[in-house]
Order: C-alpha cells, then structure tokens, then sequence
C-alpha cells in the first residue's frame, strides 16, 4: 500500500504524522492490516516551492521499518506526479526481487527525477533512475 500514513487518524487525511512518529505509525497501522505485505509512503519537507528535501520509508513484516534515501535540497521544477513516479519505482523493485530497502531507493529516485521535469509524466529511464541511485545528478539528461 502507497500512501499509508493517510489512514492515521479517525478517517483518511485527517492526522499529520511528523517524521520522528512515522515507523510508530506504519507499525500501527500493519496492525490493522494484517494482510498488508508493504506499506509506503513518501516523506517530504517543503522549505520552499522551488526546494523540497525528499524521501520515503516502507514497513514490512520481514524488514520492520525501513528508510529510504534522503535527496536534501531537491529542486523542484513540478511536483505533480511525484508520489505516482515513487509508487512506480517502488513496484518496479518489488517486482524484480531487490528487497525493500533497494525498492525504496527506485521509488525514490524516480519520484525525484519527475520532480525536475515538467509535467506529471516521468520522463526518466531506468538507467538515469539508476545512475541517481548510485550517487549520480537529480537532472534528467536529454
């Protein structure tokens, strides 16, 4: 499930949880849903329009909590579709057997590189997704 931290509180959308609360909070949650075989969300701070520090974290029953990476300071060009690009990355990497943590890091690079194109259609490849993955520039090459 993407998104999870929507169903805190009394009804969808309705609890903001902070960052230091999130693993409680996917862990309540899994409690709910004891089929749910992975929860994820995205993490976002907003100092600016233009800038979002980004990130993710994910819940399973055989990994517990875990985070993905942290992209400080992105430059945002357009958010739309920014949570569609992570859920995207993030069941590409589930589906290819790398494990949570590794599913975490697609998911969040992809959703990065839209960030930086306009629009809310991802115009990354695998291999710029993968590229960030290992250390490389948050541009979409052309």
């Amino acid at each position: 499930m993407v998104g999870a931290l929507g169903l805190t509180g009394p009804h969808p959308g309705a609890q903001r949880v902070a960052a230091d609360e999130v693993p409680d909070a996917l862990a309540e949650i899994a409690s709910r849903l004891p089929a749910a075989t992975v929860l994820a969300t995205t993490l976002r701070a907003v100092p600016s329009a233009g800038v979002n520090d980004w990130t993710s974290a994910a819940w399973s029953p055989e990994t517990g909590f875990v985070t993905g990476p942290r992209m400080p300071a992105l430059h945002v060009l357009d958010r739309i579709g920014s949570g569609d690009a992570f859920a995207a990355g993030l069941i590409h990497g589930l589906l290819t057997g790398t494990g949570l943590e590794q599913a975490l890091a697609y998911g969040t690079a992809h959703g990065a590189l839209t960030m930086t194109t306009p629009g809310d259609v991802s115009m990354a490849t695998l291999a710029e997704v993968e590229a960030l993955m290992a250390g490389g520039s948050v541009h979409v090459r052309r």
